[in-house]
C-alpha cells in the first residue's frame, strides 16, 4: 500500500546519464520522423518531426551549442543526433552534407544550420496557421500599429 501519494516508479530525470543514452540510442527513429527531407517543399514537415524528437530527448544544446550534457556524455549524444539527422535526409542531400563536413569536424549544429539555410523556405513562401504570408503582414503591421497607438497615449497622457 503506497502511503502519502509515493509511488515506487523512477522518474526519468533520476536515471544515470548512461541509461539514458542507452534508452535514446534504442530509439527508432522512423517512429518520430516519418518524412525524409528531401527539399525545401517538405523541409518544415521534416524540422517539426525532427525537432520534436530532439527535444523529446532533451538534445537541443547540441543544435543551439548550449550543451547542459555531462561532459563525459557529450561525444556520444553528438554522435547520435549526427545519426538521426543524417538517416531522415534523401541520398542526395546526404552526399551534399558528406562531401561539405568533413568527418572530423562534423557536429550536429552545423548539419542543423546548414539544412535549415538550404531548405527552409523563404518566408515569402512560407504557409502559416492557414492563412497566406501576406495576410501575416497584414495582421503583424496591424498589431504592431496598434500597440504603437497605446504607446502613445500612454507616453503623452502624463
Amino acid at each position: 500500500m503506497e502511503m502519502g501519494g509515493s509511488s515506487n516508479a523512477v522518474g526519468v530525470s533520476k536515471l544515470s546519464p548512461e541509461l539514458k543514452f542507452m534508452l535514446a540510442s534504442n530509439i527508432n527513429i522512423s517512429n518520430f520522423v516519418t518524412v525524409t527531407l528531401s527539399g525545401r517543399s517538405n523541409y518544415r514537415l521534416w524540422e517539426a518531426q525532427m525537432g520534436r524528437l530532439i527535444d523529446s530527448q532533451q538534445l537541443r544544446g547540441l543544435i543551439d551549442d548550449d550543451y547542459g550534457l555531462p561532459d563525459n556524455m557529450r561525444g556520444s549524444y553528438e554522435q547520435l543526433l549526427i545519426g538521426w539527422i543524417l538517416s531522415s535526409v534523401n541520398e542526395k542531400i546526404l552526399k551534399d552534407l558528406l562531401e561539405r563536413f568533413h568527418a572530423d569536424i562534423l557536429k550536429a549544429s552545423n548539419i542543423w544550420m546548414e539544412l535549415q539555410s538550404s531548405y527552409m523556405p523563404p518566408f515569402s513562401e512560407r504557409h502559416i496557421e492557414g492563412t497566406y504570408s501576406n495576410n501575416y503582414h497584414f495582421l503583424m503591421s496591424h498589431c504592431l500599429n496598434e500597440t504603437v497607438s497605446i504607446l502613445l497615449l500612454k507616453i503623452f497622457s502624463f
